[in-house]
């Protein structure tokens, strides 16, 4: 699997499907990848890795949309 790599090309925003076969890449020094999707919750769970470090943080992110 490659990675897209947007690399100084993110500016302001950019909208990403994040999927769990689908990581993004941000300025070819973060993973973001998507763990866990709880509906129930409407959250997902998350790990950013640190491509330099290696170091891999992950988190439990909400959502706030009331869409």
């Amino acid at each position: 699997m490659s990675d897209i790599s947007y690399a100084n090309k993110l500016k302001t925003q950019l909208y990403w499907w994040l999927g769990r076969n689908r990581p993004f890449v941000l300025n070819d020094e973060y993973k973001i990848e998507l763990l866990f999707l709880d509906k129930v919750n409407n959250s997902a769970k998350i790990q950013i890795t640190n491509l330099k470090s290696g170091e891999v943080i992950t988190q439990q992110v909400e959502s706030n949309d009331t869409k």
